[in-house]
């Protein structure tokens, strides 16, 4: 299983989606973070004035009809009303969100990952006992047609026994079915061909221990789906500082240097200019934007918190209910293999009496009919158990081994 998962996982793309995700956030994370530092651009421009070109060689001090100017910029933001600060700090919670995604994609990669190597190996042992089921048929009806061609015994014994036999036989081809289609989607998993190579897996009757309990309030620490609706909430409350920055004061300093002529152009010699600036702006009123717009921000806020509730409270149920379908599958396996047990008796027992002409066809074949049904069970009850261990470790957020690299990181 631990072989398959990795392989799973290495091939997925899905987890390759959500990795680009992180990349993305980190980038703007880093551009974003270039708010803090100077700007520095460059910039040439000419023009002409078109009903004036008779003015072009005038004397100096007279108007000239063209201008030229090149030069370069360096601008500094030295308080924008916080909206690079919450910039910033938003981008990082996004990062953060986005890496917890990652982490909660993981865990769906691994729960398919096991039900689908569940599945297979459920199939595999399935598969095998509907073929061992069709010999047991079949070595009674070979023995029921020799005592008929022996005219021991009616051919209403042979009609019987045969149709049992041809229902077994669709039954093995019914199971070949579902075996050939749960490794064509375990192959698919691992980005593999479809009819390639069916790996061996574990049986399905393997035994498994059940995982300890663990609360709710445990699981919330680990779940990434609660952290990542935690975050959420800290992102809009970031988002609202950045909506209300442009109702706070800017104070923004800027350099320019460069070489060119006057404008308006009078004929003198280009030279170098350098100027400075420093720009402030205080908005005073505009009619109550700032609140509505507070307003709409704060509702924001509000929905997050419901939201992370609404997380929380599908997590607790997600808990709940996996521990209780782990806890009653696994109550499931110790009558199933119970019953197996008695079933087969009576099909041995049965077969043995009617052998020795104690009973009738209808009772061996009735008790045929219970053990194929008995063994149904049997590795229907494993199956379910093995598919409800993950479904539970998922949804405590224990799925994913602790030698993972990302579980590492988390």
């Amino acid at each position: 299983l631990k072989s398959y998962q990795q392989k799973v996982v290495d091939y997925s793309q899905q987890l390759k989606q959500s990795r680009e995700s992180v990349s993305a956030a980190t980038a703007k994370r880093k551009a974003d973070k270039t708010g803090f530092l100077p700007k520095i651009d460059f910039a040439a421009n000419g023009s002409i004035d078109l009903t004036n070109l008779d003015d072009w060689n005038a004397k100096k001090g007279a108007y000239h009809p063209y201008t030229h100017f090149i030069g370069g910029t360096v601008t500094q933001s030295v308080w924008a009303g916080g909206a690079v600060q919450a910039q910033y700090k938003a981008d990082k919670i996004q990062e953060n969100i986005a890496m917890e995604n990652q982490l909660y994609t993981l865990d769906n990669i691994y729960l398919q990952a096991d039900q689908a190597y569940w599945y297979a190996a459920a199939n595999t042992d399935l598969y095998k006992v509907m073929k061992q089921y069709y010999e047991i048929v079949k070595s009674q009806y070979e023995i029921i047609n020799i005592r008929f061609q022996d005219g021991a015994i009616a051919k209403n014994d042979l009609l019987m026994i045969t149709t049992r036999l041809k229902e077994a036989e669709l039954s093995v081809k019914k199971a070949e079915v579902s075996y050939l289609i749960s490794y064509q989607n375990m192959n698919i998993l691992m980005g593999l061909d479809p009819n390639g190579p069916k790996e061996a897996t574990e049986s399905i009757l393997a035994s498994m221990p059940m995982p300890m309990e663990i609360s709710y309030v445990d699981a919330l620490a680990r779940r990434a789906d609660y952290k990542a609706a935690d975050m959420q909430i800290n992102l809009m409350k970031e988002n609202k500082k950045m909506a209300l920055s442009k109702f706070n004061p800017q104070i923004a300093l800027q350099f320019q240097g460069g070489w060119g002529t006057a404008n308006p152009n009078l004929g003198f010699d280009p030279t170098t200019t350098v100027i400075s600036s420093l720009s402030f702006t205080m908005p005073i009123w505009h009619w109550g934007e700032r609140r509505q717009i507070g307003r709409q921000m704060q509702a924001q806020v509000n929905s997050s918190l419901y939201g992370r509730q609404i997380v929380a409270d599908n997590i607790n149920k997600e808990v709940s209910n996996a521990w209780t379908n782990m806890d009653q599958t696994y109550e499931q396996i110790r009558v199933a293999d119970e019953n197996l047990k008695l079933a087969q008796e009576a099909l041995d027992l049965n077969t043995y009496s009617y052998n020795e002409g104690k009973i009738n066809i209808a009772d061996v074949l009735s008790s045929q009919l219970s053990w194929i049904q008995a063994y149904n069970n049997l590795i229907t009850a494993h199956y379910s158990y093995k598919v409800a261990v993950a479904q539970y470790l998922k949804a405590t957020g224990n799925i994913v081994p602790s030698d993972s690299d990302l579980a590492s990181q988390e």
